[in-house]
C-alpha cells in the first residue's frame, strides 16, 4: 500500500519533444535537479525493478533508450494509463493505455525502450510513500514512535504543532526542523509520514518533503536555498515573505 503525497497535473506542463524528465517533473511541480531521466534514475534512493507496480497512485516508471544516452521517463497514472513524450512535435504527449504499450510503441519506430523500473520519487522527490494498511498489518503508530528517541518523538511532534493548521505558512517549518528531517533515512521519514496523519495530512506531507529536498545540506548561500524553493510556494504565499523568512533563518 502507498500513499501519494504529490499529485501531479498530467496536462498542466507543456510537453516537448525529447524532454521526458522536464515534462514528468513539472507535472508533478517540481524544480529541475538532474539533466536527463538517465542521470535522475541512477540517483533515485526508491529503485524498484520489478512490474509489481503500487496501486492507485501516481508514480515514474524508466527505461534505457536505445541510441540515445539521456534514456525516458513517464508518468503512470493510478488507472495504469501511461502519460510520456512519445510523439514528435508538435504534439509530443501521448497516453498510452498501460506500460507494455509504451514499449511496443517504441519498438515499432525502431526506437526500442529497455525497461529499468520504478520509482517513488521522481528527480530525487518523494512523491509517493509507503503507507500503513490495517489489513494484514499489524503495525501501528505507536510502534513506529516507539522506534524513536524520546528525543527524536519529542522534536517530531514539536514540529507537527508548528505545522498543523499553519501549512499554507512555510514559516512554521524552521531551518533546525528541515536539517533535522532531511537527514532521516527516506523510509523512516515516509513512516513518520504516515503516522503523523491525524496532524499532518497526505497533500501537506507531500509539500514538507519537497520543501526539505530543496534545502541541501552545507548551503552557504541563503538566497541560493530561497530561490531553488520558490516554484514550490503554495498559492497565495508570497515568495519574497518566504526567501527573506529563510534568508533571516540560515543566516543564523
Amino acid at each position: 500500500m502507498f500513499t501519494q503525497l504529490i499529485t501531479p497535473n498530467p496536462y498542466g506542463p507543456k510537453a516537448e519533444e525529447g524532454l521526458c524528465l522536464q515534462y514528468v517533473r513539472q507535472a508533478f511541480g517540481l524544480p529541475a535537479r538532474f539533466g536527463s531521466a538517465t542521470e535522475a534514475w541512477n540517483n533515485s534512493r526508491s529503485q524498484h525493478r520489478d512490474r509489481n507496480y503500487p496501486k492507485g497512485v501516481w508514480f515514474a516508471v524508466w527505461w534505457k533508450l536505445a541510441g540515445n544516452p539521456y534514456g525516458h521517463v513517464a508518468a503512470v497514472a493510478p488507472d495504469g494509463r501511461v502519460f510520456s513524450t512519445s510523439n514528435l512535435n508538435p504534439n509530443p504527449l501521448k497516453v498510452h493505455p498501460n506500460v507494455a504499450d509504451v514499449e511496443a510503441y517504441y519498438a515499432r519506430y525502431g526506437h526500442p525502450l529497455t525497461y529499468l523500473g520504478w520509482t517513488e520519487d521522481v528527480a530525487g522527490f518523494p512523491v509517493i510513500a509507503p503507507g500503513i494498511s490495517a489489513q494484514g498489518s499489524t503495525t501501528t503508530t505507536g510502534d513506529i514512535f516507539m522506534a524513536l528517541s524520546d528525543a527524536e518523538q519529542k522534536r517530531i511532534l514539536a514540529a507537527a504543532d508548528r505545522i498543523n493548521g499553519r501549512v499554507a505558512d512555510v514559516r512554521v517549518l524552521n531551518a533546525e526542523d528541515g536539517a533535522y528531517m532531511n537527514a532521516m533515512r527516506d523510509a523512516q521519514h515516509a513512516k513518520v509520514m504516515a503516522a503523523l496523519d491525524q496532524t499532518l495530512d497526505k497533500e501537506d506531507g507531500g509539500y514538507i518533503v519537497n520543501l526539505v529536498n530543496a534545502i541541501k545540506p552545507g548551503s552557504v548561500d541563503p538566497k541560493a536555498i530561497a530561490d531553488a524553493i520558490v516554484a514550490l510556494i503554495p498559492v497565495g504565499v508570497s515568495p519574497k515573505a518566504v526567501a527573506d523568512e529563510l534568508a533571516a533563518r540560515l543566516k543564523d
